[in-house]
């Protein structure tokens, strides 16, 4: 196809041949730049998985074979005779290790519309659970849930509330009316459980407790988005769309079986909050900064899986505002699989019967929820795994201790291996 294409591009034989060529290969231009950039997305796709393997394969043994074993691994999973050149660094930054993959790919109509040679590049991250050999490896007194009322701290009746791992630290009061509460300590500032009608033992919480304060008290978080980008956005019943980030005045309204792809980016929620009544939600690398409304999610809406940036201002928070007394109500039948920390301290939030809401944490560490206050309703359940728990995948066991299930390059899955440090597991 490259001789023919080249042929035409030089035929200057006849009037009519010159327009028939001149058809033809503006034709045979658009699908030749079409076959190169499949071409280019298919190598790239496969550049990253490669990578992806390598770092996390690496990220299970020592520190002096970071290099070494990820590139055997990367070799062995790419499988590509057409990039050249290929070099993959693993580096330590904090509390990740960062592969880097660069090379170099011949183009197939190289030297006529393109290119004779395009580099391409990958990054990938790991990061590392706190659970190995079965053990929590929890900090003491690391809380990864903070009510911050000293009135109404949090108020379980008849609804579950998980979060074995970590400990949940309540300003104000607990009642507890039925359901049930699983933590690694549950922590009161008062000195008495406000009312604790289903019994939980006085072994499970701890009164006149050292809570934390706000953690995020003095993190200056941008909260203004400037000028509207989006005014009244009203969204009804339309099968698919994304969103971009930019600043939302007026609200978000929502109605129908509408599946939303949000982009990475910070989406600012201006003059009115969200109204959801159906769909289902996508995105990674996503923080929703809210200034005003009700937050709420009602019964016909499928659910959301979604992660918060692992970079720049917004790292690691998934939902933000700071002066909001407004309510977040999530209803029933939903569920929201949601890694990055939420941190409304002036906003109430209600779990209502049937909704399911799984947190975890795409970067390492700890989660951290900090409300005013938290109501798990009947039938309802907020589940928490710090550092452990990746959206959209049921937790699977690995060895000793729990793991998660990444992609190990071809498409397959793998177990993640605990190494010293901990469950690597795949941040990108």
């Amino acid at each position: 196809m490259r001789k023919l294409f080249k042929s035409l591009w030089r035929d200057e034989s006849g009037n009519f041949g010159i327009f028939g060529a001149m058809s033809t290969t503006a034709l045979l231009g658009v699908s030749a730049l079409a076959i190169e950039t499949n071409v280019l997305y298919g190598n790239q796709a496969s550049l990253q998985s490669a990578l992806d393997a390598a770092t996390l394969a690496a990220a299970s043994g020592d520190e002096a074979n970071y290099n070494r074993v990820g590139l055997e691994v990367f070799d062995l999973a790419l499988g590509l005779d057409n990039v050249q050149n290929k070099s993959v660094q693993i580096t330590r930054e904090g509390d990740f290790l960062v592969g880097v993959a660069e090379g170099n790919i011949e183009t197939y109509f190289g030297g006529i519309l393109s290119p004779s040679n395009i580099d391409v590049r990958a990054v990938t991250r790991v990061g590392f659970s706190r659970e190995v050999g079965g053990e929590s490896q929890t900090e003491t007194g690391s809380a990864c849930i903070i009510t911050l009322s000293n009135n109404n701290g949090l108020t379980v009746q008849g609804g579950d509330l998980n979060a074995p791992n970590c400990e949940v630290h309540v300003h104000g009061k607990v009642n507890y009316n039925g359901g049930n509460i699983d933590t690694k300590n549950l922590c009161i500032a008062g000195n008495n459980f406000g009312n604790n009608n289903a019994g939980l033992s006085s072994s499970e919480y701890e009164t006149n407790c050292d809570v934390e304060q706000d953690p995020y008290v003095d993190r200056a978080f941008e909260t203004s988005g400037g000028p509207c980008d989006y005014f009244n956005f009203n969204l009804d019943n339309v099968s698919s769309t994304t969103f971009e980030p930019g600043t939302y005045c007026s609200g978000l309204n929502v109605n129908g079986d509408t599946d939303i792809h949000f982009e990475p980016g910070v989406y600012y929620i201006k003059q009115g909050g969200w109204n959801i009544n159906g769909g289902n939600w996508t995105g990674e690398g996503v923080t929703f900064v809210f200034e005003g409304g009700n937050i709420q999610f009602n019964s016909n809406f499928g659910g959301a899986v979604m992660s918060a940036p692992t970079e720049g201002d917004f790292e690691g928070m998934f939902m933000v505002d700071v002066r909001n007394t407004h309510q977040y109500q999530l209803n029933s039948g939903n569920r929201l699989d949601i890694a990055g920390a939420i941190y409304m301290p002036e906003r109430r939030f209600v779990y209502n019967s049937g909704s399911q809401t799984n947190t975890g944490t795409n970067i390492g560490g700890k989660f951290n929820f900090v409300v005013e206050d938290m109501h798990i309703n009947g039938g309802s359940s907020l589940n928490i795994e710090p550092g452990e728990f990746t959206p959209g995948t049921p937790v699977s066991e690995s060895g000793s201790g729990n793991g998660q299930g990444v992609s190990d390059g071809d498409g397959s899955n793998t177990t993640r291996v605990a190494s010293s440090e901990g469950v690597p597991y795949l941040v990108r």
